[in-house]
């Protein structure tokens, strides 16, 4: 949906690369995208090596797909209870760096990026392994953080890459430090998902 608004509103976007593990949610992606131009779709997960994993099914929220089965427990979600550990698909994973770099060098390196990272959970490992080139071009970069006690990712990775921009801010437009947005990522408990805009100037 965020794609389809920015392709409404924005005229000098050449192309859009949009990844979806999950076939059904692939089909309404398609479905979603089919009256726009240069949308390229992949059937896979990003992760820090090429493999496979387990990806998690929510049950009752197609929208809650997850490598870390805490985010099928979450207690805002009152059907939970009926999620279980069994239920789960297998899917293909590509790395994000090399990922990243085949889009770059498609494009002869000349890309300025906006990038939407929302993958329940992984967000962070994801963040932390796209290639600093890349990040540098990236003028906008939307994060959602979710808190888990589970969640495992490289702190250091996450912050050498954090101070590739110059603003931070929450989606009410609060602007927040450095020091602030690590001690959202390093939650555990308590607050639900946090969607954060990272920005270079």
């Amino acid at each position: 949906m965020l794609t389809k608004a920015l392709l409404n509103n924005l005229e000098n976007i050449n192309n859009s690369y949009l990844i979806e593990p999950d076939k059904d949610n692939l089909f309404c992606l398609h479905h979603n995208l089919s009256k726009y131009k240069n949308v390229h779709t992949f059937n896979f997960a990003l992760d820090v090596h090429d493999g496979e994993r387990k990806l998690f099914i929510d049950k009752n929220n197609k929208g809650n797909l997850s490598f870390n089965y805490e985010m099928m427990l979450l207690k805002e979600n009152k059907l939970s209870f009926m999620n279980s550990p069994n239920n789960y698909e297998i899917v293909v994973c590509k790395s994000v760096k090399n990922f990243f770099n085949e889009i770059n060098n498609e494009n002869n390196n000349e890309n300025k990026f906006i990038v939407k990272i929302d993958v329940q959970g992984h967000d962070e490992t994801i963040f932390q392994e796209i290639p600093e080139n890349i990040l540098k071009n990236t003028k906008i970069l939307i994060i959602e953080i979710t808190p888990l006690a589970s969640k495992n990712f490289n702190l250091d990775k996450f912050n050498s890459k954090l101070k590739i921009f110059s603003k931070f801010t929450n989606f009410e437009g609060d602007l927040l430090s450095h020091e602030e947005v690590n001690k959202l990522i390093k939650m555990k408990t308590g607050k639900r998902s946090i969607d954060l805009i990272f920005i270079n100037n």
